[in-house]
């Protein structure tokens, strides 16, 4: 039997949350204290887990691309998979990116209604909860929502 979108969602928060605690690691993809994880590779990690998509590989990317390059390359690879949506659609387990630097390149998954929670994976802190709107990082920073549903996609096969 197939799980509905809410049912989905709720693994996808659940699922989020187990990642709080982890380390910062570029390009890493190791839950808890001896892992780590960037805020890409935590949202890859966390839909594959959850059961929603096969193995998500986004490739090399550099650590500060978003400070020397105008290229939108987490944009473009989060549209592979997701749709972009309006702050006022976004919902538990969707996406938020943030703006910093050139690109929009800090990314998190939402655990509740926008504005309100999500988590993610910061340099120097790890995998942390944050209120999205209103975090000393976050706060002001530009912003853009993704949505797994309502796409079409190959799920694990």
């Amino acid at each position: 039997m197939e799980n509905s979108e809410q049912d989905e969602r709720q693994l996808v928060v659940a699922e989020v949350k187990t990642w709080i605690g982890t380390a910062f690691r570029h390009q890493g993809r190791v839950k808890g204290k001896r892992g780590g994880v960037d805020c890409g590779q935590i949202i890859a990690c966390t839909y594959e887990n959850a059961g929603l998509t096969s193995k998500i590989d986004p490739g090399f990317y550099q650590f500060q691309h978003h400070m020397h390059s105008d290229r939108e390359d987490y944009v473009a690879h989060l549209l592979q998979y997701t749709r972009e949506i309006t702050a006022a659609e976004a919902k538990p387990a969707d996406i938020v990116l943030y703006k910093c630097g050139r690109t929009f390149s800090h990314g998190g998954i939402l655990i509740e209604n926008w504005p309100g929670l999500i988590v993610h994976s910061r340099t120097g802190v790890g995998v942390e909860y944050s209120h999205g709107a209103t975090n000393a990082f976050l706060k002001g920073r530009e912003k853009r929502f993704f949505s797994f549903w309502g796409k079409d996609i190959a799920v694990t096969g």
